[in-house]
Formats: C-alpha cells, structure tokens, sequence
C-alpha cells in the first residue's frame, strides 16, 4: 500500500511540474510575442490594413455612401472595437502617419473616426471597390484593374519612425490580404514601387485582446 501511495504521489508531483513548466513557457512565449510586436511597430516603415469593427444588417443594392442608412451599420461591439484600437496605439505610442486612409462606406468611416478622431480620418473613394471585389457581377478586367491599384498603393514605401493605417473590408479567400475579421489587422512591409510588398503578420481583433491587456 505504502509503495503505491508513494508512486501516486510521485506521479502527482511529475504532473503538476510538467504543468507549471508548460505555464510558465506559455507565459514566456506571449511576453516575447508581445515585447517583438510592439517593438517592431514602434520602429515603424509598416502599412496596417484593418478591416473595419462588427457590423449588422445589408447594404442596400444601390448604396449612397452618405446616408448610412443604405448600409450595414456597426454593432455596439464594432464600437468597441474601434475603441479599443484606438488606446492600443496610444498606450504603445505606436507612431502613426496621418491621415488614416478609409473606404467611403459608413461603417469603415466610423470606425477609423471613434479609434483616430474625425479629424485625422481622410475618405479615398478608391477603397470602396474593395466590397465590389467580392461581387458576382465584377468582370475579370475589372478586377485585374483593382487588384493592380491596390498593389500599387501597399508597396509604397512608409518611413521608418512611422506607420501607415488603411481601414476597409475584407477580402475573398486567396485574393488580395484574403480574408479579414472584424477589426483584425494585416500587417505589411512595403518593398518600393514596382517592387511589391510583403504580408508580415496577421492578427485577429481576438488575438490582440488576448495578449494586451489595457489600462
């Protein structure tokens, strides 16, 4: 009995280390992860494609970019999305190259203007053809034209010392940045002009409010 007794207590001993050991790497794996993100995005030279906070409801077939009511409207939780952004670039002192670039759409509007302030936000018309990507009705010359401009917007060269913030839609799976959730961010290092741009990292709103923790 007291043979068994003790190699239970051994296992018990073996499991609870193995556990705190594992913890404790988990705990040293987000610390890094945090530590290089903001460290990298602090160094700037980076453009930040966010798409916009949670929305309900449909656009209109026939939307009119100045009357929201024709289309999808941000959900409280979208709000608070935003608003969380917002204090994350400002508790990390990320530097930031205004204005912020926006689809002209109500919902990536107000999203950029609850994070950044109205101010700081400029529309570019352009952007809306990002959710005409995603039609049935877009033809294959149509979207090569798109795709082309878009390319050449995300390879234009950013200073180091500062990031550039887009805030639009999301994409079709395997075009363009793909697919994109609420709030979440795509990272990219412009290469130059004609040179093209590399996708750094993507992160989901979720992700983001897992390993920072605001004050």
């Amino acid at each position: 009995m007291m043979k068994k007794a003790f190699y239970a207590f051994m296992i018990s001993i073996f499991v609870l280390t193995t556990f705190n050991l594992n913890k404790i790497e988990a705990t040293e794996k987000a610390d890094t992860y945090r530590s290089s993100l903001i460290q990298e995005l602090q160094k700037g030279g980076y453009l930040l494609y966010f798409r916009h906070g949670e929305t309900i409801g449909q656009d209109q077939p026939h939307v009119e970019f100045n009357d929201c009511k024709t289309q999808k409207d941000l959900t409280f939780t979208g709000k608070e999305q935003a608003r969380w952004i917002g204090q994350f670039f400002s508790q990390h002192r990320i530097p930031t190259n205004f204005p912020i670039l926006v689809s002209p759409y109500c919902r990536t509007r107000e999203t950029a203007e609850i994070a950044f302030g109205k101010q700081n936000v400029e529309v570019v018309p352009f952007l809306s053809n990002i959710e005409y990507l995603r039609s049935a009705k877009i033809m294959k010359q149509e979207e090569d034209v798109i795709i082309e401009k878009l390319n050449e917007l995300f390879e234009k060269p950013i200073h180091q010392g500062t990031n550039k913030i887009i805030i639009g839609h999301t994409f079709s799976p395997n075009k363009v940045l793909g697919e994109i959730p609420y709030m979440g961010v795509v990272i990219i290092k412009p290469n130059g002009v004609g040179r093209g741009y590399k996708v750094v990292n993507k992160i989901s709103f979720d992700e983001l409010k897992k390993y920072f923790t605001l004050r």
